[in-house]
């Protein structure tokens, strides 16, 4: 289960809205200096997101939350998202290279028209019920939280 904390920001009928911040494991890679990812991120000083949950933890507003999604609903979803468009590019080119062996211009059109409907397939398949519910991520736990005084000021520390 891939886990993150948040913090509940509002409550209402039987959802909770989380507040995260989304995190870069950019500090712990080698390439940290020379990657364009490491660059963005530090621009960008971590995007807020705002999700809302079922609420079966019976949460309040200003709770501290861990919230996950399981591993294999993020990988099938990278794999959909991902191999099913590249898949579909490759077939579409390849078939018309066989029907039209001396037209390339059928093979370019034929793989981006692959192209276009592994996108709209992903989509359909993405908003499909199970896939759905499948892929959402879900409510775990309140997190326990400590606070520690310091002569500089308060400093928050989350225990998952």
């Amino acid at each position: 289960m891939i886990e993150q904390t948040g913090k509940v920001v509002a409550v209402e009928q039987g959802l909770a809205w989380v507040q995260t911040v989304q995190q870069s494991t950019c500090s712990t890679c080698s390439a940290n200096k020379g990657c364009g990812t490491a660059v963005l991120n530090k621009l960008s000083g971590g995007r807020v997101m705002q999700m809302p949950f079922k609420d079966h933890l019976g949460v309040d507003v200003g709770d501290s939350v861990v919230v996950g999604i399981p591993d294999d609903a993020l990988l099938k979803a990278s794999f959909l998202v991902y191999f099913m468009p590249l898949l579909l590019l490759v077939l579409g080119a390849v078939l018309a290279d066989h029907l039209w062996p001396d037209n390339e211009i059928y093979s370019v059109l034929a793989g981006l028209s692959g192209l276009f409907f592994g996108f709209v397939l992903v989509k359909i398949m993405a908003t499909s019920s199970r896939m759905a519910a499948d892929t959402q991520p879900v409510l775990i736990r309140r997190a326990t939280v400590d606070i520690a005084e310091t002569s500089a000021g308060t400093i928050t520390v989350v225990h998952q």
